[in-house]
């Protein structure tokens, strides 16, 4: 059985094809429109997405057996395929997404965003937070928040990705950068936490915040940076600020999660939804829920619901069992061929030598030696974390690299960076209760165990396991590194400029890497230099 599942509401459009129960391919649309999240782009309506999986197996649209989405897509988006797809719940989407891949037979889930399908479209009640249980291919609503949607559809209550995204927007800036407010969140201190108490409440795993209590926290957030007087102050304001809901975010989730082990009694937990695109609050359910063993997919938002509903149709036939011992990949893109990268090369008459069996050994030189390389390495991951497919490395030891890569990314000069590390026993963090190896963990150190460009400014950082199985080239790049330098860890940051979609195909990254100050770029075998 072939299903082609659309994803996204009115942004973060993606599509994928499920075969046999297995992901085949998946893609997002902004990786080919390069617009990021496909916000407020027209050419996104062209599905660019479905041309990409059908094309990369084979096929055509008349094999495919069944088109699904969830019930919040843009309708333009599927306007194509209006005659024969099916739409479903937008939450039981996200929970399918998380629970169909973790290899777990049964499990609690949880799904946090900003807006879900209308449970009552008149009166524009929307879903905000659901708690599922699944067990046996099937998942069970246990309960659900909703809250009522402005008429001008800016405001919904009861919504923690709301209660977020006002914070977000508050301090300058775009609506889609929580991720910002999380990292800046490190500079801050926890002046204002008392007073984020008034702006919401919390009974019974339910999240409760009034119209009234968000305009007043946007009034407070204007009044805060009013008061200041010089933009330094100012800055601090905002982290402070950052601080403040990142704190409450993370006390909030966490009563759900004891909410939800209490009723369920479950030893597993899978997560979905936006608000799981945090990797400090992440870390905090890992350490301080009640819950055993948990699952995290590199895909939360709302582009994974084209896997989710994919994965959903699929398994309703109910002589389908559930698929428990799979490997679970991100790396859902297509494979570029040899053809592909040799024309890629001859546009730009690249200079390159070939490495031939194990080229880990040449890279982690070249990273000991301070150089910085761009990594494109066979299928792209889905979803934005950089897992060693699309991604720049770089020596932490180096102090220059951290200016040097934010020129390169385009970002402030302060702002830190990711890192991949090859054992995180080395941390004392102990990650086996976690059944995800693509889990962005965040960790506190002392000042001498940190490099400065890993450290987010309160000595913590965020960092990715390696794992032979998942992606041999990085880990033992990074076990070779480790053997040169004794330090187990290299800088790990997307392949883009900050704002830009992650590249997707070898024309991007040579285009990219001949507009940067990159120094070296890989290409499957191929090592590319600017100078020979």
């Amino acid at each position: 059985m072939k299903i082609l599942g659309l994803g996204g509401s009115i942004h973060d459009f993606s599509a994928c094809i499920v075969v046999d129960g297995e992901v085949a391919v998946a893609i997002e649309e902004e990786r080919l429109s390069k617009v990021k999240g496909s916000y407020h782009d027209r050419s996104t309506f062209r599905c660019k997405a479905v041309d990409y999986c059908l094309k990369y197996l084979g096929i055509n649209i008349d094999d495919i057996d069944i088109v699904i989405g969830n019930d919040i897509i843009e309708s333009d988006y599927y306007v194509k395929f209006a005659d024969k797809i099916k739409l479903m719940n937008h939450h039981l989407s996200h929970a399918s997404a998380s629970y169909y891949l973790s290899n777990f037979e049964r499990s609690a889930i949880l799904v946090v965003d900003g807006r879900g399908s209308y449970t009552d479209e008149k009166n524009r009640i929307r879903e905000t937070i659901s708690f599922y249980t699944s067990k046996n291919c099937q998942i069970t609503l246990n309960k659900k928040v909703e809250g009522i949607e402005s008429d001008d559809f800016e405001i919904v209550t009861n919504s923690l990705g709301m209660f977020l995204q006002y914070v977000t927007v508050g301090i300058g800036f775009h609506e889609m950068d929580d991720k910002k407010t999380m990292k800046l969140a490190a500079k801050g201190n926890d002046r204002f936490v008392q007073d984020f108490y008034q702006f919401y409440s919390i009974s019974e795993g339910e999240f409760i915040q009034a119209n009234e209590q968000l305009e007043s926290l946007k009034r407070y957030i204007k009044q805060k940076l009013e008061d200041a007087h010089a933009t330094k102050i100012r800055d601090q304001i905002k982290a402070d600020l950052s601080y403040a809901i990142q704190y409450h975010l993370e006390i909030i989730v966490l009563e759900m999660c004891n909410y939800l082990y209490e009723r369920t009694g479950e030893e597993n937990l899978c997560l979905s939804g936006s608000i799981f695109e945090n990797a400090t609050l992440l870390s905090k359910i890992k350490q301080l829920s009640p819950f055993k063993r948990y699952f995290v997919s590199t895909f939360m938002g709302d582009a994974g619901t084209c896997l989710g509903s994919a994965l959903y149709m699929y398994y309703q036939d109910n002589s389908k069992k559930l698929l428990t011992n799979r490997s679970y990949s991100p790396f859902l893109g297509r494979k570029y061929t040899q053809q592909d990268i040799n024309t890629a090369l001859g546009v730009y008459d690249a200079k390159y030598e070939h490495l031939d069996s194990y080229p880990e050994k040449r890279l982690a030189e070249l990273l000991e030696q301070g150089n910085l390389i761009g990594i494109f390495n066979g299928r792209s991951e889905f979803g934005r974390a950089p897992l060693g497919s699309r991604c720049i490395l770089g020596n932490p030891s180096f102090l220059l690299n951290k200016v040097r890569l934010n020129k390169i990314k385009n970002r402030k000069l302060e702002s830190s960076f990711m890192a991949f590390i090859l054992d995180e026993n080395w941390l004392g963090i102990d990650n086996n209760n976690l059944s995800s190896p693509y889990f962005v963990n965040t960790c506190y150190l002392n000042s001498s165990e940190i490099p400065p460009p890993l450290n987010n400014g309160n000595w913590s950082t965020y960092f990715i396991t390696t794992d032979q199985k998942v992606n041999s080239l990085i880990h033992n790049l990074v076990n070779e590194f480790y053997n040169l330098t004794a330090l187990p860890m290299v800088i790990n940051t997307p392949l883009k400029i900050s704002g830009a979609t992650l590249i997707e195909t070898p024309l991007d990254a040579l285009e990219f890497f001949y507009q940067s100050y990159l120094d070296y770029l890989y290409i499957d075998n191929y090592l590319i230099t600017k100078n020979m």
